[in-house]
């Protein structure tokens, strides 16, 4: 495209028709930043562009002069003068009359605001332009589109979101053979597992993308790869595999060095044959060689100036970013200090917390050992001293009325302990919101996704007050053995009642256990305790690796009311 680009410019400029040379320079201009650009010589393509603006602004093109400022905005995007870039795309939007411009010029903001760090308006422009691509099914702009909201989740750390998109890239590309799109989504996702330490993935996405590199004799991203995979079997400690990886990646490195080279060789010939045809055209108006020469001369001679202010520059701009990087190492230093406090803080506060539970376990059991202590001591010598009078009542009709009394003294000293054994919370709130309410708790300092699902809710509700209290317990015991020894991400805890029985569901995807062996915990026994005590039946379904499930069945209509 360069070559052609050059070949159109030189015929453009011998040609005696101004609004024809003018026309042909505007698109040669094009074509020729568009060539620098893709070989990144982003100031060469500014200087092209603003060649072509000069000719098309001549022409009062309109579309041409569009054109232009579009590229003008990418190589200044490129060259990281993300104001300019900015003001120009706006100025571009105003006149960009067909939704395929308009949505063209979001796709080149949001790779703006990405790279500005604005993740939250690129990631809204990206989906807005998808789904104008998808509608017009454009394929290649839709997968274009789709790698960069996957590096959008990779930099917020999302990396399974960013892996499926970038798989679903890669099947897309290979399919309708876009291979550049293919190898970037193959290598950023052989990157991913090598950051998630999955090494093993990281090697066969790694290589078959190289595989398909080499054969498709693409060279960028063959260097690309080789980098990644370098680093894998670094971090593998494979130095072995890794000096032969670097050795290639040397090899290909001079590669694309020489093929640059060729090129800009190449160039250098296309513009002398230019230069050649200029002077032609210089010897038969001799005024205006001379006009020319003394403008080369004047241009060398602040290139001299020039040359003599960068000596003293590139110093001074090589200590200050030695004095940069030095900043940002001590940065990233606090940072990572910051994040180490940060999470020994988070690993105190879930001891704490694992403490706390097991005081208040420990705290129940003291306190239903003294209540059933005072009620053998208290109401069970009262009982005693009754049967004993009513056993003389036939003989001594005149104990009847002290006998009364005793009785009256006894019920009311039940009732009163029933009372004080239910908790006041469980009187004013309803029990599924004091659950809620629990789980919200205790999910603020831990990363468990906890789902609670009562049903009926109503009928779950107005179950008894004893029912309440122990099922509030054991649903205690249960999330704090989760919590103590199953490393489980997800635990769904299911109450259900159907036909006068209700029915606790407790499963979570921890590490599991052997049910076949014996535990002695303080926590299981205690469920189990509870649940016998309400004459219901547990049963435990674990193995290692694969989670827990716990199923409590306790009958409504048999349990005592009186309490």
């Amino acid at each position: 495209i360069n070559y052609y680009g050059n070949l159109l410019y030189r015929e453009s400029l011998q040609n005696t028709s101004t609004n024809i040379k003018n026309n042909y320079a505007g698109i040669a201009t094009n074509f020729i930043a568009i060539a620098k650009s893709k070989a990144g010589l982003y100031d060469e393509a500014l200087k092209w562009h603003l060649k072509g603006i000069e000719y098309t602004q001549q022409l009062k093109d309109s579309a041409q002069l569009y054109t232009h400022k579009l590229g003008m905005g990418k190589a200044y995007f490129y060259r990281k003068e993300y104001a300019k870039a900015q003001r120009i795309y706006n100025e571009c939007l105003q006149h960009a009359n067909t939704q395929n411009k308009e949505n063209e010029i979001y796709r080149y903001l949001a790779a703006l605001y990405l790279e500005q760090g604005n993740i939250k308006e690129a990631k809204q422009l990206y989906q807005k332009t998808l789904a104008f691509y998808q509608s017009v099914n454009d394929i290649k702009e839709q997968l274009k589109i789709t790698s960069q909201l996957g590096v959008i989740a990779q930099k917020l750390n999302n990396e399974k979101e960013a892996l499926a998109y970038f798989i679903e890239v890669k099947n897309q590309a290979y399919q309708h053979q876009f291979f550049d799109l293919y190898f970037n989504a193959q290598n950023s996702i052989g990157y991913l597992y090598f950051k998630s330490k999955q090494y093993g993935n990281a090697k066969i996405a790694l290589n078959s993308a190289y595989i398909n590199a080499l054969q498709w004799n693409n060279l960028e991203a063959q260097k690309r790869i080789l980098n990644n995979l370098k680093n894998v079997f670094v971090a593998t400690k494979d130095y072995k595999n890794a000096y032969a990886i670097m050795t290639q990646y040397v090899e290909v490195s001079n590669t694309i060095l020489k093929n640059q080279n060729k090129k800009e060789i190449n160039e250098l010939e296309i513009q002398y044959q230019t230069l050649q045809k200029e002077n032609q055209i210089h010897i038969l108006e001799k005024e205006q060689a001379l006009k020319e020469s003394e403008i080369a001369r004047q241009k060398s001679l602040k290139i001299y100036l020039l040359i003599g202010f960068l000596v003293i520059l590139i110093p001074v701009i090589a200590l200050l970013y030695v004095y940069y990087q030095k900043l940002q190492t001590q940065s990233k230093l606090n940072k990572i200090q910051e994040e180490v406090n940060q999470q020994k803080v988070s690993t105190l506060l879930k001891t704490q917390e694992l403490k706390l539970i097991k005081a208040t376990v420990e705290g129940q059991y003291k306190e239903r050992k003294r209540i059933a202590q005072e009620l053998h001591d208290s109401i069970g010598g009262s009982l005693a001293a009754i049967k004993l009078q009513l056993s003389n009542a036939a003989k001594n009709n005149s104990s009847y009325t002290l006998l009364t009394k005793q009785i009256d003294e006894t019920y009311h000293q039940v009732r009163d302990l029933s009372h004080n054994l239910i908790p006041k919370k469980f009187s004013e709130s309803a029990f599924t919101t004091l659950l809620r309410q629990y789980i919200k708790n205790i999910q603020k300092e831990n990363p468990v996704k906890i789902t609670f699902s009562p049903h009926p809710e109503e009928t779950v509700n107005s179950i008894p007050e004893n029912i309440k209290i122990e099922l509030y317990k054991i649903i205690q015991e249960l999330l704090a053995n989760a919590f103590k020894h199953a490393e489980a991400t997800q635990i769904d805890i299911h109450i259900n009642i159907l036909n006068n029985t209700l029915k606790l569901l407790y499963e979570d995807n921890g590490k599991g256990f052997d049910t076949q062996k014996t535990h002695k915990g303080i926590g299981l026994a205690n469920i189990k305790n509870r649940v016998q005590s309400l004459s219901g039946e547990i049963h435990i379904d674990s193995f290692v690796n694969r989670g827990t499930v716990i199923d409590i069945d306790i009958p409504i209509n048999t349990l005592r009311h009186d309490l």
